[in-house]
């Protein structure tokens, strides 16, 4: 569901926050600093269109590529991505704040 609220062609930064979102069920912080990296690049080529265009599709297929790696080397080891854990211990205890 979360996917489906993103364009079909998105940018860097919408692909990011898309990712962080997914982060929140499963593991996805390989695909986030990938993006991360990738986002700190646009910045220096954002100025210039036509450059930006053509380094925008080029990254995509650099990250779809990097994302079909993970998903292949997960299959060879045969496990699936990591579920985060949303259990009562991952909360802090009210012991972990000050009282004034």
């Amino acid at each position: 569901l979360i996917v489906s609220d993103f364009p079909k062609n998105t940018t860097i930064e919408q692909e990011l926050l898309k990712y962080r979102l997914l982060n929140i069920f499963y593991n996805r912080e390989n695909e986030i600093k990938f993006l991360e990296e990738l986002l700190s690049e646009e910045l220096n080529v954002i100025n210039n269109e036509e450059k930006h265009q053509e380094w925008s599709k080029k990254t995509k297929k650099k990250f779809n590529h990097y994302r079909h790696e993970l998903k292949l080397e997960r299959r060879r080891e045969k496990e699936n991505i990591p579920l985060n854990s949303l259990e009562k211990d991952s909360v802090p205890k009210s012991s972990d704040f000050y009282i004034f």
